[in-house]
Parts: C-alpha cells; structure tokens; sequence
C-alpha cells in the first residue's frame, strides 16, 4: 500500500481489516483440514475433529 492510503477497519480496530480476516479464515480452513487428515490417517476417532470443524465453520460464517 502507498503510504496515506487507508485500509478498511473493522469496529474502528486498525488491526481487524478485510485482509486480515481472509488471512484469517485462509489459514483456519488449512488447519482444519490439516488436524482432519492427521485423525484419519491414524485412524482416530473423527467426531471431535468433525466437531471442531463444523463448530469454526459456523463461527467463520457468522461472521
């Protein structure tokens, strides 16, 4: 960015802008899948993974 351009803020937090919440939602959606493809392979019980997942993705949605 050049400098005297703004970036847009959310809730007047300089730190919460639209980059850093795709970034954000980017790197949780890497996680997930991450942690998913760990408890498979070991052949682990999904249903806390599955939960956790489905629990970030309506947290994401929402907001």
């Amino acid at each position: 960015m050049k400098t005297g351009e703004k970036e847009l803020s959310f809730f007047g937090v300089g730190q919460l802008s639209l980059r850093a919440i795709l970034i954000g939602m980017l790197g949780s959606c890497i996680i997930t899948a991450c942690s998913m493809y760990v408890a498979l392979s070991m052949s682990a019980l999904p249903w806390p993974t599955i939960f956790v997942y489905v629990l970030s993705m309506a947290l994401l949605k929402s907001l």
